[in-house]
């Protein structure tokens, strides 16, 4: 598919990290939209581009590829409408979306390329990090359980709290592995930093191995990728920003007793907002 033009429904922290990659990539972001103006004037400003729309449109001007990134549910029934009607050939949420065609998480889907006229996931933040690395492990060894707890930056609301928030990473994990669901837990703290996330990953291997074979299949699966990669730079929340990364894992990691354990780092905004531009690539060979 030939995509000239492209529409992003939601400015928010993930729209505007969406809008400036697609300025990177040379797409051509033809119209944006958020019920804050301001927000999607202050985006048509510093990006350059895209057309303001002042209200939300019934029938919106046709592009190919409409980016919700509102993480507004509610609005799935528009969207199905428009895909019949072909004024969108398709629509991809800046979330993990149950009711979309297809859910994908860059570098875990084995080459699906979703049609003209379906909608697409494109998992969570935190599933795109965990996932890009437990995938690969469940595919290569025998694992016995694995839990996660999640260090997410503010969202919307300025509480300078450490506190506990809901978190979709093990329905994200029960997508791609649903049999090793029940192996699988994870807890979701906020902090007060404004971008950075950071996974403290455990892992248990039912099988005796080493921590040498870990380091020769990191090295194997991970040499190149621009998915996933491992770092021996110590890393915070502010060195991690501007990665394009879906996770990085710092190389100090633990194994003992045959228990991995790790920090997996992500710019949630940056290292997200990558996978939808890989997403639309995809799109590009339908």
């Amino acid at each position: 598919m030939s995509i000239k033009d492209t529409a992003l429904w939601g400015c928010g922290k993930i729209g505007r990290a969406t809008a400036q990659l697609l300025k990177e990539n040379n797409c051509n972001l033809s119209w944006i939209y958020d019920q804050q103006t301001e927000k999607a004037a202050y985006l048509s400003r510093n990006c350059d581009m895209g057309k303001i729309l002042f209200h939300p449109p019934q029938y919106h001007p046709e592009v190919d590829i409409v980016i919700d990134a509102t993480g507004d549910a509610s609005l799935m029934d528009y969207w199905q409408r428009e895909l019949k009607s072909g004024r969108v050939k398709n629509v991809i949420f800046t979330r993990r979306e149950p009711e979309a065609d297809f859910n994908m998480v860059i570098g875990v889907d084995s080459g699906v390329v979703p049609p003209s006229g379906t909608s697409i996931g494109s998992g969570s933040c935190t599933g795109n990090a965990m996932l890009s690395f437990l995938y690969p492990l469940y595919r290569n060894f025998s694992l016995e359980s694995a839990a996660c707890t999640v260090l997410h930056p503010l969202k919307q609301n300025e509480d300078l709290t450490i506190h506990k928030i809901p978190t979709a990473l093990e329905k994200s994990v029960n997508d791609v592995i649903p049999e090793f669901s029940d192996r699988f837990d994870a807890i979701s703290m906020e902090i007060p930093v404004l971008r950075g996330m950071v996974l403290d990953v455990c892992v248990d291997f039912k099988e005796n191995i080493s921590r040498g074979v870990l380091e020769e299949f990191f090295t194997r699966q991970y040499n190149g990728s621009k998915i996933f990669r491992i770092s021996d730079e110590k890393l915070t929340n502010d060195k991690i920003v501007g990665s394009p990364f879906s996770g990085v894992l710092e190389s100090d990691w633990k194994f003992s007793r045959n228990r991995f354990r790790g920090l997996i780092w992500q710019d949630n905004e940056y290292g997200f907002s990558s996978r939808i531009i890989d997403i639309m690539k995809i799109l590009r060979q339908s």
